[in-house]
């Protein structure tokens, strides 16, 4: 904000530590209830301190709030609410960690 730059954030908000979920289960750990977090409104903060600020609960609207977002002038953050059982998308997954993700979600499926 202090620069007026036009840079857009996107925030995938899952409440959690998805990705380190994720890392977890990869090694065959099972995820503790530690992983999951409350976050903020991260677009109300972003309109708090000078930036547009833009939240998304529906997916249909999500195309539709990116492009007014990138055509915003200056700063933008998007804070897009995403469903913290999603698997977030890896670059790759070689099988043995497919192997230890399976025994992760078993451990956690028989601590449940």
């Amino acid at each position: 904000m202090q620069h007026g730059l036009p840079v857009k954030v996107f925030v995938f908000n899952n409440g959690g530590w998805g990705l380190v979920h994720l890392e977890m289960e990869e090694a065959g750990l099972p995820a503790f209830s530690g992983a999951t977090i409350r976050n903020p409104d991260f677009a109300m903060f972003a309109q708090s301190c000078g930036a547009q600020g833009y939240r998304v609960t529906d997916p249909q609207l999500l195309s539709e709030t990116i492009a007014t977002a990138l055509a915003a002038a200056g700063p933008a953050v998007v804070d897009v609410l995403v469903d913290p059982s999603e698997i977030p998308a890896m670059p790759h997954v070689k099988i043995e960690q497919a192997w230890k993700f399976g025994f992760g979600k078993i451990r956690e499926f028989i601590g449940q």
